[in-house]
């Protein structure tokens, strides 16, 4: 593929100014620079200068701009003096708005960005094959922190005091790989996770959450394995599975602190089901795994752990330590990050 127009934004300019063509002559405002582009050609790198945060005045949206394709994507990313030399670029909601808002984004890539101080019902939204990599989602009261399209992807990203649900993938193929979703004085609401439809996947990711929350919620032939996912005495679930056809593969999952239903829970009556489930490790759950009859083929190696499978999770260090009970369980083997 070709490469991608670059054009330059430097939020510290706060201004209705520059060209966008280098960084010394960088649009001052990200919503007027957007609206000079057209889309089109081979796509466009709209890159957001670290330092001064871009402080939004309406939702983020791209109303003038046209939409992204396969052949015409569009990234926005931060730098600090060139594309792509992995600079931090900040975008605050001011407490009112979001980047983006609707499953018509298609094809966008956020990367290398700090999202902040949204309050609606998305801090983002995107539409189908969209990609969130490498951001700092945090301080949003949005219902929803990030919700994705169909086939979407959040990798590697940070995603902490946050009211309401961390990642909500709402279609099929959706992907939530190597992040951090951790609590803070906001607190998400009711999963950190959510799966809504068929063969998404879960995996590699730190989770802790309080309260009534659920760490993950899972559908549909999807796949829950590697995570780390903690909960200090709250009453929600580790895993909870809300089904109507087979669930995939919920599996090498370290479970610890539920006192509600307890680590894996399994619901919808005779009409929920995993296919397998194995591998996991549980400390300090009222229940391992709720109605485990309901698993079809595998129900091996689940292993209940004699001390935390962590060096201190109630501080953020989600080290995993060899509590020396685990056979082919979830460790030593990776899980989750650290």
């Amino acid at each position: 593929m070709a490469a991608q127009t670059e054009v330059f934004f430097n939020p510290a300019l706060d201004s209705d100014t520059g060209d966008g063509l280098a960084d010394g002559t960088a649009y001052g405002d990200l919503k007027y620079g957007t609206n000079l582009e057209t889309s089109g050609g081979t796509g466009y790198r709209f890159n957001v200068k670290a330092g001064t945060a871009e402080v939004l005045t309406e939702n983020y949206t791209l109303s003038t701009f046209g939409a992204a394709t396969i052949a015409a994507p569009l990234t926005i990313e931060g730098y600090t003096s060139s594309p792509g030399d992995g600079g931090i670029g900040a975008i605050d909601g001011a407490n009112l708005y979001a980047l983006f808002g609707s499953t018509s984004y298609l094809y966008i890539t956020l990367k290398n960005l700090r999202i902040f101080n949204c309050n609606a019902t998305y801090a983002v939204r995107l539409g189908t094959y969209s990609q969130i990599l490498n951001c700092e989602i945090d301080d949003n009261d949005a219902t929803y922190a990030i919700h994705m399209g169909a086939y979407g992807s959040v990798k590697n990203c940070y995603i902490h005091d946050c009211s309401g649900y961390g990642v909500y993938m709402t279609a099929q193929g959706g992907v939530t790989y190597q992040n951090r979703l951790i609590d803070g004085t906001k607190k998400f609401t009711p999963q950190a996770v959510r799966i809504v439809n068929v063969t998404g996947a879960v995996r590699d990711n730190v989770i802790s959450v309080s309260g009534a929350c659920d760490g993950v919620l899972s559908r549909h032939g999807s796949t829950v394995s590697g995570n780390s996912i903690y909960s200090d005495g709250g009453t929600g679930q580790g895993v909870t599975v809300v089904s109507t056809e087979p669930q995939g593969d919920i599996s090498n999952n370290l479970i610890e602190g539920f006192s509600g239903v307890g680590g894996i829970g399994i619901e919808l009556a005779a009409t929920g089901y995993v296919v397998t489930c194995d591998g996991n490790a549980f400390y300090d759950c009222t229940t391992n795994i709720a109605n485990s009859d309901r698993i079809l083929a595998g129900n091996t190696d689940n292993e209940t752990l004699s001390a935390s499978p962590f060096v201190d999770a109630a501080n953020g260090d989600f080290t995993p330590v060899d509590t020396g009970n685990v056979k082919d369980g979830a460790l030593p083997q990776y899980v989750g990050l650290y």
